[in-house]
């Protein structure tokens, strides 16, 4: 898919340069939201109090087997 994108904005613009200045600018949000996610997901993972760590076993248990396809949304819904 990255491909793709980046030989679209190759298509619009006549230097590489600035193409790739414009896939920058289109990735950047999406590649930011999936580093923050993951980031985030990583610093509950740390969590080693046993309470607090059997309370978000609970939960994620819980949001997991409600919709893992809710959870991959934001990075599968991309448009190109």
């Amino acid at each position: 898919m990255s491909s793709l994108i980046i030989l679209q904005c190759q298509c619009r613009s006549s230097y590489v340069a600035s193409a790739f200045r414009t896939y920058e600018a289109i990735r950047r949000p999406r590649t930011a939201h999936v580093a923050l996610q993951a980031r985030r997901i990583g610093a509950i993972g740390q969590w080693e109090n046993p309470w607090i760590a059997r309370g978000r076993d609970l939960v994620t248990s819980l949001v997991l087997a409600r919709s893992p396809a809710m959870q991959l949304n934001a990075i599968y819904s991309y448009e190109v």
